[in-house]
């Protein structure tokens, strides 16, 4: 221990004497490292974790129509039902979509907030626990207009709006002129999973006919909705799609009796969910993930041009401390020391660009008049996916145990990519001779 502390101060003194090459280093590798932690913070919060507090998010997907050829359109209630009735590969399935409505307060002004309507199903398919109070009644019918004008607080909304008051269970707000009932309080970080559309409460769709001073007396007729989905453990997402599209071929034959042709049911993931803004982000993650691979790896050349260079200009003081009996594995575990040293801060600090950027992204999203609500923490099983040794040890604990976190197939895939790269640069140097000694 004493001998590791001592080579760290020595190796923080050297690198004082070489501010230049120190603050290159460190910012050289900010750089590769901010920007792929960024791409990798915006994919787990678009595809792989994009709601934390939802149970089993991975097993969720969303439901769009086709129409005569067109992609991305809603479906109506009726769809839905027999969807629901009629779906074998999802063990359950919940309608909802998303508006701006007023709420008020006895004694304070309206305030627009963004609201989810969802059907009374909608909580117990997420598995999401509520903070205080409950959550609507999952066997309530979604068409008991009237009965159910009930609403459901988001923790921010919670806390911002009401001071955090736990009495607020079972006291009555005004929503578009309307008395509806809080019946509780969603969990913090929860905002919906309308594509990264924030909503600030949710009530059923039992209360449409109240929500409007001119709505139909059904409005669920012909309102459109959007469908999510999970699919029952160990069925294929490909396989509950193939059933999906037979789905709809038979509800346009035998319950429209329409041209079976000319409308489809599609599914799709988080990342390709084409309301909100999940779908838009999705599209470029592929390229910006290309670009951040690419970056990192011509920082990783500049990286050890930097270090070869260092190392060339520490000639005279290798040979002096050679000279004076310094084993070779000493100065060879003073230079690692150093080396980590600059590894260390160089990801501290790729980490704190990485914050900035991923929030910074905001900025270049369009903007729908509803606040934003992606999950942007930094997950670093996430980020560990770009390690090559990550899919080495995974290959090794499925050889041994027969247990892997990621796919076995992508395991050795990539570690044959990281291979090739490392045998073509190896190539690359003795066929050009770059700084190899004569």
């Amino acid at each position: 221990m004493n001998r590791l502390l001592h080579d760290t101060r020595y190796s923080l003194c050297q690198l004082r004497k070489s501010p230049g090459f120190t603050a290159t280093a460190i910012l050289t590798l900010a750089l590769g490292i901010g920007a792929l932690t960024t791409v990798a913070t915006w994919t787990n919060a678009v595809l792989l974790n994009p709601w934390p507090q939802v149970r089993e998010a991975a097993r969720l997907r969303f439901v769009s129509a086709t129409v005569l050829g067109s992609n991305g359109y809603s479906v109506n209630y009726k769809q839905f039902q027999y969807m629901r009735e009629q779906g074998r590969s999802f063990s359950g399935s919940a309608a909802f979509t998303i508006g701006t409505m007023n709420l008020s307060t006895e004694g304070s002004p309206a305030e627009a907030i963004s609201t989810g309507v969802v059907s009374s199903g909608y909580f117990s398919l997420l598995g999401v626990r509520p903070q205080i109070g409950r959550f609507f009644d999952a066997n309530a019918s979604d068409r008991a207009y009237g009965q159910h004008d009930e609403l459901v607080l988001s923790d921010g909304l919670w806390r911002e709006r009401f001071h955090a008051d736990a009495s607020i269970v079972g006291r009555t707000v005004n929503v578009n002129q309307h008395l509806f009932t809080v019946i509780g309080v969603a969990p913090s970080r929860f905002d919906g999973i309308f594509g990264g559309m924030a909503e600030a409460a949710w009530v059923p769709l039992a209360a449409l006919r109240s929500l409007s001073a001119d709505a139909p007396p059904d409005p669920l007729a012909h309102y459109g909705l959007q469908v999510v989905v999970r699919l029952q453990p160990g069925v294929d997402a490909k396989v509950a799609a193939a059933e999906l599209h037979t789905l709809a071929h038979n509800y346009t034959s035998q319950i429209e009796h329409s041209d079976p042709h000319g409308w489809d049911l599609n599914l799709d993931d988080a990342a390709h969910f084409q309301r909100g803004l999940f779908g838009l982000v999705g599209e470029q993650l592929p390229v910006l993930a290309g670009a951040s691979l690419l970056l990192l790896a011509l920082v990783c050349i500049n990286i050890a041009s930097l270090l070869g260079q260092h190392a060339a200009r520490r000639r005279r003081e290798v040979a002096i401390r050679t000279a004076l009996g310094a084993p070779a594995a000493r100065i060879a575990t003073q230079v690692l020391v150093e080396t980590g040293i600059l590894v260390i801060a160089g990801s501290l600090a790729g980490w704190a660009a990485s914050l900035t950027l991923s929030r910074g992204l905001y900025v270049l999203l369009p903007n729908f008049g509803m606040p934003l609500a992606f999950n942007l923490q930094t997950d670093w099983r996430t980020v560990a996916l770009v390690n090559p040794i990550v899919y080495l040890v995974n290959g090794l604990r499925w050889t041994f145990y027969g247990h892997a976190d990621v796919s076995i197939g992508v395991s050795l895939g990539l570690t044959l990519v990281f291979l090739a790269i490392d045998i073509a640069v190896i190539a690359w140097i003795f066929r050009t001779g770059w700084r190899l000694r004569s």
